[in-house]
């Protein structure tokens, strides 16, 4: 074979790699990101720099994320492996921390937290990416108290039950709410830890959660957090 004629066959040879490379790129035949488990979404781990997450799913595997990464908007979620990123909280209260976690952020945690407190997301947590952390952010610390919706028997939707979860867990740490009781539900005992605050603090003793005494629970119930 003539050099000339050899040259242009090994020419042609590495453009068809080359162009076989990008289309697969830009057809989804493989990533240009990490995605261990074939998500779609990029794996990005995660530093302790003080800035916070709000998780939307953790598990072992797609099928334990691929629900939460579908609903989300594209390009907004990512996932982590958490056992190379910041040695935080990855699972509310009580529960192990999972192999992977799917996060929307990173955000301030006020931010992270206006996020959390809606119906579309009642059912995830926020957390800080800080070393040593053991729980999840406790949001109703960092909305404001003005925009918390009113409590009172019969409380029962979604939203409601969100921030009677956080009542409840702010009571906890007042003492006012045995450990075990955070249902979400507010049932009978809540209303009565409710009216024994009140009139602790000379509030109207009526069990309804209002602008005044959310205020008031939260500006004492905070500074039992760490900041």
């Amino acid at each position: 074979m003539r050099p000339a004629h050899l040259l242009a066959v090994l020419v042609s040879a590495v453009l068809g790699a080359g162009l076989g490379v990008v289309g697969g790129l830009v057809t989804g035949g493989s990533h240009h990101f990490e995605d261990p488990l074939g998500l779609d979404v990029p794996l990005v781990d995660q530093a302790c720099t003080d800035r916070s997450l709000l998780v939307v799913a953790t598990g072992s595997n797609s099928s334990a994320l691929s629900a939460a990464v579908v609903v989300e908007k594209p390009g907004s979620v990512r996932y982590l492996a958490t056992a190379r990123s910041c040695p935080t909280a990855w699972a509310p209260a009580g529960k192990e921390p999972r192999p992977y976690a799917a996060y929307l952020g990173p955000y301030s945690t006020a931010e992270a937290c206006a996020e959390r407190m809606t119906v579309a997301h009642h059912g995830d947590f926020v957390t800080i990416l800080r070393d040593g952390v053991t729980e999840p952010v406790q949001c109703l610390c960092h909305v404001s108290y003005t925009s918390n919706p009113v409590l009172r028997q019969g409380a029962d939707g979604v939203l409601e039950s969100m921030y009677v979860w956080a009542l409840q867990d702010v009571l906890t740490h007042l003492g006012r709410n045995p450990a075990g009781h955070s249902t979400g539900v507010y049932d009978q005992q809540t209303i009565d830890e409710v009216k024994q605050y009140q009139h602790d603090n000379a509030l109207p003793a009526n069990g309804v959660v209002d602008q005044i005494t959310w205020q008031s629970i939260v500006s004492r119930g905070c500074k039992r957090y760490p900041s």
